[in-house]
């Protein structure tokens, strides 16, 4: 099976193309699980739609927070990754693979067992209300139950994308993604569980995506191909994720924290200003998949010319990504504004909760874009 697309040679705003938007779609899709889970229980959990959709929002923000660190260490498989596969270093390669996978196996277990274990104290130091806090704990626990299967999906993405395979997962996630929404509709609307109900699609999503990448990665090329008996983490490319990947981390960790803070300020305002800033918020994260697409995208690129010596096209490749993540964030960014209050019902239907969204959007959506030049340029 053919995998894999060579980014150090060919024009580079068809390729960024080319592998951006199935990233974009794979974010949106991935992000959709949330959002999802979030229009659900605002529909469909009766009486305490109110306080499941602000449960479901205010758990985002520390799950976020938490998962943050681990995630830049993708990064760094990313990046490590698409260093040999560009040099055409296939033995590295299949080191940096093994490695990132094992590295997701042996992360996601203590981050799973943390994060059920802080759940409720974090939601208390944030000052949630307490007609919120049940639930939203219950949600992230539940959630961090299947941090080892979303770790493993995480990782092995970044190997892909790497490769500039970026279709593939998104093929995988198209039908996760699906199935998310129909097991929450199950869990909410035929058994009545709310945010348990919408946790649980969300985790058993994403171990179908896990379980599938992984399967795919082991009928690929044999000298890049996923073997289980080569799993083991090699000190060489341990020390070269951790190097990309830490400060990748610690940088997405100050991003988040600042959400954390902002979120413990809403939480005082009490349910109602809760959930319009849940349902708003979500808009913020779907334009911020945009700058995220575009991010990999140009992490995978330059990671491989970077592996190929091709100093100059790296320059190009920056400015291309730019431009062109600037242009679909701004895009978007006006249509979410404009639109506003049609796109806030689709998560309530409490036109008080509307209204505070719409102020959410009109302050943070429209400058949003700003956000990726900064991304953007640090990647």
């Amino acid at each position: 099976m053919k995998t894999g697309f060579d980014l150090t040679e060919g024009p580079i705003l068809k390729q960024f193309i080319k592998i951006a938007v199935p990233i974009m779609l794979s974010s949106f899709i991935g992000m959709f699980y949330n959002v999802a889970d979030t229009a659900i229980v605002g529909k469909f959990a009766g009486e305490d739609a109110m306080q499941a959709v602000a449960a479901v929002g205010t758990s985002g923000v520390l799950v976020a927070l938490l998962v943050n660190l681990f995630g830049g260490l993708a990064v760094g498989s990313n990046v490590v990754c698409a260093n040999y596969y560009g040099a055409k270093d296939y033995q590295g390669f299949s080191r940096a693979l093994h490695t990132s996978v094992m590295l997701g196996v042996v992360l996601g277990v203590p981050l799973a067992v943390f994060g059920w274990c802080v759940s409720e104290p974090l939601l208390r130091i944030m000052g949630t209300p307490d007609d919120v806090i049940d639930k939203a704990a219950l949600y992230m626990k539940i959630y961090f139950s299947g941090t080892p299967i979303s770790m493993l999906s995480w990782y092995t993405t970044s190997i892909l994308r790497a490769m500039g395979d970026t279709k593939k997962p998104l093929y995988i996630l198209i039908v996760s993604g699906f199935l998310n929404i129909v097991l929450n509709i199950v869990c909410v609307v035929g058994l009545g569980m709310d945010v348990a109900g919408v946790a649980i699609g969300t985790v058993a999503s994403q171990l179908y995506s896990a379980v599938s990448i992984l399967v795919y990665m082991t009928k690929i090329e044999p000298e890049i191909r996923l073997n289980v008996k080569k799993l083991r983490l090699h000190g060489n490319e341990v020390k070269q994720i951790i190097k990309i990947g830490i400060p990748a981390g610690l940088d997405s960790i100050m991003f988040s924290l600042s959400n954390t803070v902002i979120q413990s300020a809403v939480n005082s305002f009490g349910s109602t200003v809760l959930a319009a800033n849940s349902a708003a918020f979500k808009y913020n994260q779907l334009s911020n998949t945009l700058i995220a697409a575009g991010q990999h995208a140009c992490v995978s690129f330059v990671g491989q010319n970077m592996g190929a010596k091709k100093y100059d096209r790296v320059k190009k490749v920056i400015r291309t990504s730019l431009m062109a993540t600037s242009v679909v964030t701004i895009a978007f960014d006006g249509v979410v504004a404009l639109g506003g209050r049609f796109f806030l019902s689709f998560f309530t239907n409490e036109a008080e909760v509307v209204n505070i969204g719409l102020k959410y959007l009109y302050i943070i959506i429209v400058p949003f874009f700003i956000l990726g030049i900064n991304l953007l340029d640090r990647s």
